[in-house]
């Protein structure tokens, strides 16, 4: 019987050391949950117009060999357009490709995306169903968030009724908590660019963003969140400081470190010789939108290897089983 127990001890070290994992704790006091990192959590408030007038530079003097060459660089030289604001520039571009190409996933976002920018959200709606229908997984599965910002605009909802509104419908069916709130976070990394503030209905998202965190995931985060969403409801018409400060309690209860909440929400970016070395979310923001991928991948990665060790240790569970049994039989036989 003793080979059992060690067996069942190697597997619970396996998979409690597949991967680290940062301390948070819910409001309901549930600790460590499983590849979630405050840092994720920070955003640029702005566009880096320097930048991207950069890349725009480089792709407009680029010589598309192929067809399918010249799609892509038309296609990203749109994306630089939107994010300068230039929609009307953008949409000629778009308009012609996806007359093209009407089943490229790439094309099709993103002249939703623009449609939504110009206020023309049936449109956009239109065009983001049809690029996850195209594309289900993509941007990490999280077009969802998109949809529901969508749907949620066209019904027209006064700012003095969003408070009374659910916009998001939290948490989402048939999806873990902490990929509900990385997808979320990948879509906030593009939207709050693109979402001056004030705007109450950003306030309301990031709220109900703080609430999900607060319950699912991370008092910390959700502390994050509500301080966010107060610059975009600087009149506080959704209570968002009371959100905030009703946290702090917890933060006592359960002995943790209210956040610094201004290395979250960035007004540029910060130079960091070592991004290694500068443990801040301003210095690792600065590897720019790859950051968040290069997490998602490593995510996926070792939720495999723990996929891996259960497998392995499950059938060394039941060899070393078969072995004591095995043995058993034998000596009273």
């Amino acid at each position: 019987m003793k080979y059992i127990w060690t067996a069942c001890f190697l597997l619970y070290s396996l998979i409690s050391f597949a991967c680290l994992n940062e301390d948070h704790v819910t409001k309901t006091g549930v600790h460590k949950i499983d590849a979630f990192e405050l840092q994720d959590l920070a955003f640029y408030k702005y566009q880096d117009i320097a930048a991207i007038q950069l890349k725009l530079s480089n792709l407009l003097v680029q010589q598309p060999a192929t067809p399918d060459e010249m799609r892509s660089v038309k296609n990203d030289i749109a994306v630089q357009y939107i994010k300068m604001g230039k929609l009307k520039d953008a949409e000629e571009i778009l308009s012609e490709l996806i007359k093209k190409y009407p089943g490229d996933y790439s094309v099709v976002i993103n002249l939703g995306t623009l449609y939504e920018l110009q206020g023309k959200n049936k449109a956009a709606l239109q065009l983001i169903q049809k690029a996850v229908a195209i594309n289900p997984d993509s941007h990490n599965g999280s077009e969802w968030f998109h949809i529901k910002i969508l749907e949620f605009k066209l019904k027209n909802i006064n700012d003095d009724k969003i408070a009374s509104q659910n916009i998001l419908d939290l948490p989402v069916p048939k999806k873990r908590a902490v990929d509900i709130a990385y997808e979320i976070r990948y879509q906030l990394e593009e939207r709050i660019p693109f979402t001056p503030a004030p705007n109450l209905m950003m306030a309301k998202i990031l709220k109900e963003y703080g609430d999900f965190l607060a319950d699912s995931i991370s008092i910390k985060a959700a502390y994050v969140m509500y301080q966010i969403g107060m610059d975009y409801d600087r009149n506080n018409l959704l209570s968002l400081k009371e959100s905030r400060d009703a946290l702090v309690p917890y933060f006592r209860k359960y002995h943790e470190t209210v956040p610094q909440t201004g290395i979250y929400y960035l007004d540029k970016v910060l130079p960091a010789d070592d991004h290694e070395k500068v443990n801040t979310a301003a210095a690792l923001l600065e590897k720019g939108f790859n950051y968040f991928k290069e997490r998602e991948e490593k995510r996926k990665q070792e939720g495999r290897q723990k996929q891996y060790f259960l497998f392995g240790g499950i059938g060394l569970i039941v060899a070393l089983t078969g072995i004591f049994f095995y043995r058993r039989k034998k000596q009273t036989v």
